[in-house]
């Protein structure tokens, strides 16, 4: 059961991440048309696209050649070139029968590949086949619901799915979680397989070099306090996900000037954040100690709250103007690509507070630095100068 729920958070991820890259990332599309945003987008066989290739709407088609990378939130994308860089995309369909010279990461409701990958491959999808044709040279990871290898892994596996077929080479190890397991004799897997699941693989003889070892699901208590936690990671990302590009939508101007301060004065926002974080609270505090000045104490602490909420959608703009790093990008890509990073970011532990300070004090500081910038102390007007009159001297 925990297999169900844990291929079906991945599931879920995928479509909703289809959803808000097809859906709202294409609604910005007559904002910013130097994006390749439309029904279709295609780099023809005898076409080179040189640069990263950007991409969003109903389908893309790379039948040539892209020499950098291919970010893309499509309905269904089909790789049959040469792409030099990475591969980043969503969609509810993907095939790659090229080649990708980097590294592949996709979410999908169908995921097939039959080309080759210079790097690593992980993928997020209901259905995940690699044919015979496909090449593999890094490792390959991801969950799904059924996974079915046939072709060349050139390093480790290591998945989580229902059902998981291996009919092709592993150069290294396989581990993962699996309901079912399988192991073909056309299969060669250089190492171990070390897996989790409730029952024994079925594994042809003599296709394993190394151990083979299962180890059995823990507790159902266990289980749902996992799938609870997953559940509620899935929950807030996609609820911030949605924060993010609403705020983009109603206030991208404002998005744009205050993270305008973080690039231009990293330093001096990053001390302004600090200061702002740990600082105001203490004066607060200190205010609230008069009696007097509790009333203002508390609406001047509301504002901190604020700042502190908006700090992680303006954080995101950031890393995503950061990553995307073209002046004409489309505001949603650009939320969409720097809120996956950073709400990605905040699952992984250790790295998960160091994200949050950041996120807290950098954001919270280009606030302040944008307020400060543009706030201009009233003068009192200079008063006007006495005219002065003069007087001829009559002489009798």
């Amino acid at each position: 059961m925990g297999i169900k729920r844990k291929y079906g958070i991945a599931f879920i991820a995928a479509v909703m991440t289809v959803f808000v890259g097809t859906g709202i990332v294409s609604a910005a599309s007559d904002s910013n048309r130097n994006y390749n945003e439309g029904a279709v987008v295609a780099v023809a066989q005898s076409e080179t696209y040189d640069g990263a290739l950007y991409a969003a709407g109903q389908s893309l088609t790379v039948a040539g050649t892209v020499k950098g990378d291919v970010y893309c939130a499509m309905q269904t994308v089909t790789i049959t070139g040469t792409v030099e860089g990475d591969v980043i995309c969503a969609a509810q369909n993907i095939r790659i029968d090229g080649t990708v010279k980097g590294d592949v990461r996709v979410a999908a409701q169908t995921a097939s590949f039959g080309g080759n990958v210079d790097g690593t491959a992980t993928v997020f999808a209901q259905t995940v086949d690699f044919s015979s044709n496909a090449d593999i040279a890094g490792d390959l990871n991801g969950a799904a619901g059924s996974f079915a290898i046939y072709g060349t892994v050139g390093r480790d596996v290591l998945a989580s799915a229902e059902t998981m077929t291996i009919a092709g080479t592993v150069g290294r190890n396989v581990g993962g979680e699996y309901n079912q397991l399988t192991v073909t004799d056309n299969a060669s897997v250089a190492g171990a397989v070390r897996y989790t699941s409730d029952k024994d693989a079925t594994i042809a003889s003599g296709v394993v070099k190394g151990e083979v070892a299962r180890t059995a699901p823990v507790s159902n208590d266990a289980n749902m306090s996992k799938d609870f936690f997953a559940g509620a990671a899935v929950y807030f990302f996609f609820s911030m996900l949605l924060v993010a590009l609403v705020m983009v939508l109603i206030a991208p101007r404002l998005l744009r000037v205050v993270t305008d301060n973080g690039i231009s004065s990293f330093l001096p926002s990053l001390l302004s954040g600090f200061f702002f974080v740990f600082g105001a609270p203490f004066l607060l505090g200190l205010i609230a100690v008069t009696v007097i000045g509790i009333p203002l104490a508390g609406i001047a602490f509301l504002v901190w709250l604020l700042v502190l909420l908006l700090s992680a959608p303006i954080f995101s703009y950031y890393l995503g103007r950061i990553i995307v790093r073209r002046q004409d990008a489309n505001r949603f890509l650009v939320m969409l690509i720097g809120s996956t990073v950073l709400l990605l970011s905040y699952m992984i532990p250790i790295l998960n507070a160091f994200t949050l300070l950041a996120t807290v004090t950098i954001g919270s500081g280009m606030v302040v630095m944008a307020f400060f910038n543009r706030y201009k102390r009233p003068t009192t007007p200079a008063a006007p100068a006495l005219k002065t009159f003069k007087t001829k001297k009559v002489t009798s």
